[in-house]
């Protein structure tokens, strides 16, 4: 299941994954009611399962690729992030590491995880 991700990125999730992010997010007390309205009507209406091709290919819907800004012949960049892939622009991914670069030292995380 695709969604839209931040930073312009797609969120690619298993459908048993996507059905446990379903359920935590309808039993989630987080929100007050109108933000959570506004939450899920935004993430779930980019979802959509994508189409298999005749070569067993999953594709990333139209829509979802505009909003990533991922055009035909274009580098992308996939990454694995816990339960899920992210699709970006590989131009857009490079950016974002560039700009981010201080907070992506994960040695600080993997001493609090103990990994």
């Amino acid at each position: 299941m695709f969604s839209k991700g931040p930073d312009q990125c797609l969120y690619a999730y298993p459908m048993e994954e996507w059905e446990r992010v379903e359920e935590r997010i309808e039993n989630s007390e987080v929100f007050s009611k109108a933000q959570y309205r506004a939450f899920v009507r935004n993430f779930f209406s980019s979802a959509d399962e994508g189409e298999t091709d005749a070569m067993g290919r999953v594709l990333v819907p139209p829509t979802l690729r505009e909003y990533a800004g991922l055009t035909d012949k274009m580098d992308v960049t996939v990454i694995g992030v816990a339960n899920r892939v992210e699709i970006w622009a590989a131009e857009k991914w490079n950016a974002y590491c560039d700009d981010n670069a201080e907070s992506m030292d994960v040695s600080e995380g993997m001493e609090i995880f103990d990994i």
